[in-house]
Parts: structure tokens; sequence; C-alpha cells
């Protein structure tokens, strides 16, 4: 099955398909582990792609900026998906049956064609806000623009682990961004959290880790 087979040309088709998919993964986000970024992310560029088609499509709306408007959030679109749809056909707790009954590739359609695992591990840091809020930046050289950088190295985005001071399991948090905010509870207030992360690619193969920093929950 080729590109084309799975992700539709035509923006009505895409557009149902993108929403097809939004909706199984919203009801259903635990089995499909999701975290709230991804879909906090998937659900604006739904939004924004779905405004300016409409806007387009009004023959009292339309014209030159409209049509611009939607190819440049369908694009937008477009690309979210192409990785975000890795991101569920590697959830190895989705049988086959429920990758194609949403329209994806089969498995087997891209399981010959290799990704590199990450070879290196990402520099972070840590910036400690307020109410229990604690955003982790990872970084790439000064000299490059971090989505040409991401898809040159084939990394998808970064895995962060994290555990609280008299934990021993470690919590993880995926993100296809530079950046992502840890909300912690109300009684973690004061507590020291313990932080790593490392990149993965479009296979959900994660390299070495960082070395681990720790921060104070405010």
């Amino acid at each position: 099955m080729h590109k084309k087979a799975y992700m539709p040309v035509r923006d009505a088709e895409f557009y149902a398909w993108a929403l097809r998919i939004y909706k199984d993964c919203t009801a259903n986000k635990d089995l499909w582990e999701l975290n709230a970024e991804q879909l906090a992310q998937f659900t604006l560029l739904l939004d924004k792609a779905e405004k300016s088609y409409r806007a387009n499509s009004d023959p009292e709306l339309k014209n030159r900026y409209t049509s611009t408007h939607k190819q440049q959030d369908f694009a937008e679109l477009k690309r979210f998906l192409s990785l975000f749809t890795n991101t569920l056909e590697g959830n190895t707790k989705i049988p086959d049956a429920g990758i194609e009954s949403m329209g994806l590739r089969p498995r087997e359609h891209h399981a010959h064609h290799p990704r590199p695992v990450p070879e290196e591990a990402p520099s972070i840091s840590v910036v400690n806000g307020q109410h229990r809020e604690m955003s982790v930046y990872v970084g790439i050289p000064l000299h490059g623009h971090p989505a040409e950088y991401l898809r040159n190295k084939d990394y998808y985005g970064f895995l962060l682990k994290y555990r609280l001071e008299g934990e021993t399991e470690w919590q993880y948090v995926q993100s296809t961004r530079l950046h992502l905010t840890l909300h912690f509870n109300d009684g973690d207030e004061g507590k020291i959290a313990t932080i790593a992360c490392a990149w993965f690619n479009s296979r959900l193969q994660h390299g070495p880790w960082s070395g681990e920093l720790t921060e104070r929950i405010n």
C-alpha cells in the first residue's frame, strides 16, 4: 500500500480521515498511550484546518487569503500526522486489525525500512515554574534550525523520564517538540524530582539517556 492510500489527497477526504483518527485517539487515549501535549497539538491543528476549510468553502468569505490559510493549515496538519501516525503504528498493544481499521498503513508496509537509533544524548535544562509546574527543554546546536535538525537526524522527538524522591519507578513522557511541561500534584510540592531525557526515532527507539537533573517542585 503506497502513501496516498492511507493519507487521502482531497481536502474533504483528508479532513474526514484525520477527524476519524482524532475521535478514536480521544475516545481511547489510555489505550493509545498518548500524552496531553500530543492531543493538545492534534486538537489545535485540526481546529485550524476545519476553520480555514469552512471559510474557503463559503462563497461570501472565500478569497486568495482564505485559500492560502487553508493550504498552510492543511500542510501543517499533514506534517504532524505523517509523524504522529508512526506513534500509533508503533503501539504494540494495538493489533494489526486495529491499526488498519483506523485507515492507517499495515505495519508490514514499512517494516523493512530501518531507522537509525539516536547515538547521542540531548542536553537538557529545567525551568521551575509556579503551581507545581516544571518545564523541560532539550538543546540542539546553536546554529541549527529545530525542525531541520530533528529531520536531518531522523529524530521524532524526545523521551523524558522522571521520578520523585521516595519513588523507585520511573514515569515516562514523550514530546515531539523541544520542550514539555510537567504538572505535579498538590502533595508533590517540596519534593525533589529527578529528570533525564533521550532522543527517539520514528520507530520509538530511544538513544542514550542524558545526565540526570534534580529540581525541587515549587
